[in-house]
């Protein structure tokens, strides 16, 4: 829902994919100053194109002609059955756009007949800035490393998560580099000291010998199924157990995760 200028760049990314998908981007491109022109229905040809005598099928007599009219026929039907298309998903996108646009700012596109037109006004009043996008990006992502706060780990690692993905396609400078790696491990240390101190030993010792090491979204990606392992093996079992037997396997468990960290 198109309420708040925060909410305009994932809201136009998904009209810019629904356009795509139907072929219809031409009419959603707000880089064109000029409106695109509309779509125009295709004439069907006249017999007189093929045999200027003829004025029915039955004129054409030759198999040359009468081929030649089968294929510019099914060029036209081709034609015909796209323009319908493109129209229909223009007047889909033109619901949607309307549907999605918080009632208080439909004021805005009261007759604008044309998602071009409607998005243009929208993007007026809605769209920040690029600096003003990239301040309100890396403000977030400042919130996102006091950690979790109270909020379930996994949602906030999918807004860590985001929020990084948002700042990468926008291509602010604080998501560059390896430093965005430490920014991460020294957020998630307060969550799980032991994963992130292994860590960042061994990204410090792949940057000293000059390895290749994962991105951060990979890093990201491996923290988060580690959670869910951790979740799930922190489970009580349903089967009884001795002392001595939950010892063991909390001793394999610390052994295995050791292994999997060396």
């Amino acid at each position: 829902m198109l309420n708040r200028p925060s909410d305009w760049h994932s809201w136009i990314a998904i009209i810019n994919w629904k356009a795509s998908d139907a072929e219809i981007e031409k009419f959603v491109d707000l880089s064109s100053a000029e409106a695109p022109a509309p779509l125009e229905e295709p004439m069907k040809p006249l017999m007189s194109a093929i045999n200027k005598d003829a004025k029915t099928i039955d004129d054409l007599k030759t198999p040359c002609e009468q081929t030649l009219h089968q294929m510019v026929d099914d060029d036209y039907k081709w034609e015909l059955a796209t323009y319908k298309k493109k129209v229909a998903a223009i007047a889909a996108l033109r619901s949607y756009i309307l549907s999605t646009v918080s009632r208080p700012h439909r004021v805005y596109i009261r007759n604008k007949n044309t998602p071009w037109l409607m998005l243009k006004a929208l993007k007026l009043r809605f769209a920040p800035t690029k600096r003003a996008y990239e301040l309100e990006l890396v403000q977030q992502y400042r919130e996102l490393q006091k950690g979790p706060r109270g909020q379930e780990l996994e949602a906030w690692i999918m807004k860590y998560d985001n929020i990084c993905t948002r700042m990468e396609s926008a291509g602010v400078p604080e998501i560059q580099g390896d430093g965005a790696i430490f920014d991460f491990l020294r957020t998630i240390k307060a969550v799980d000291p032991s994963y992130a101190t292994c860590h960042e030993i061994f990204l410090c010792e792949d940057l000293r010998n000059n390895k290749p090491v994962p991105s951060l979204f990979e890093w990201i990606a491996d923290f988060r199924n580690h959670c869910r392992l951790r979740e799930i093996m922190q489970r009580p079992s349903t089967l009884s157990a001795s002392p001595g037997d939950d010892n063991k396997r909390q001793n394999k468990r610390f052994m295995d995760e050791a292994l999997r960290l060396w």
